[in-house]
């Protein structure tokens, strides 16, 4: 699980800061060598900047 949140925000870094996203679903799909884990992000370009929130703001 780790890897996997670690290589989707390595995605979302990559695609960029103008992007807004919309949804993130996660499931597990059964295959005969395991199961396998999967995240889908919906996202849309062209969102406005907006500052990044400091921790601890609301």
């Amino acid at each position: 699980m780790p890897r996997l949140l670690r290589a989707v925000a390595d995605l979302i870094e990559r695609i960029g800061d103008d992007i807004e996203v919309l949804d993130m679903a996660m499931h597990t799909d059964d295959h005969p060598d395991g199961v396998w884990t999967a995240m889908n992000i919906y996202y849309r370009r062209g969102a406005p900047r907006r500052p990044r929130p400091q921790f601890g703001d609301h």
